[in-house]
């Protein structure tokens, strides 16, 4: 077991931290649905609402996958993957300059890019982060969002799934 999985491991189902897998999967759905509205998610966990403005999640992950930009960047890389396997401008963008250099949100994006290339005839994901803490987001939501939305690109694109990747530019705890 490498040292970097032993330290998932640890992390994960540590009782300290109270890590709630329900949550998790529930949040995944919450993003798939595109939504920003906090009052869905705060069922399953009522700190969400600590991140909120008036209801809305300024930062949410998957209400920029589906829909900030006005398009569908999940549909759209997987349609450009399963049109052109090599492609390398399968990309889904979380940072907007224009929302997010506004200050006085409870919630920015972390997570800023993710990119998905074929590599050995295997869909590779890199997830950029412009700040990532070590235990509540990296080894805890992200990779678990993370790596379904990395399963679920691969599974629409037909693509057998690879390495999943992460670079931080300001890893804390």
């Amino acid at each position: 077991i490498s040292l970097v999985l032993a330290l998932v491991i640890v992390l994960l189902f540590n009782p300290l931290r109270d890590a709630n897998p329900f949550f998790h999967v529930m949040e995944f759905v919450w993003m798939m649905s595109g939504s920003a509205q906090v009052d869905w998610i705060a069922q399953f966990n009522k700190r969400m609402i600590e991140y909120s403005n008036r209801g809305i999640v300024h930062g949410a992950y998957g209400f920029r996958w589906r829909g900030h930009f006005h398009v569908d960047q999940v549909r759209n890389v997987v349609n450009l993957l399963k049109a052109e396997y090599s492609s390398r401008r399968a990309v889904i963008a979380m940072w907007d300059p224009a929302y997010d250099w506004v200050p006085g949100h409870n919630d920015y994006p972390c997570n800023t890019h993710v990119y998905f290339r074929t590599t050995d005839e295997q869909l590779d994901m890199l997830v950029c982060n412009r700040s990532n803490d070590a235990v509540w987001g990296m080894t805890g939501a992200n990779l678990v969002h993370m790596t379904m939305l990395h399963e679920l690109v691969a599974l629409e694109s037909r693509i057998p799934i690879g390495v999943y990747r992460v670079i931080s530019n300001n890893l804390h705890i």
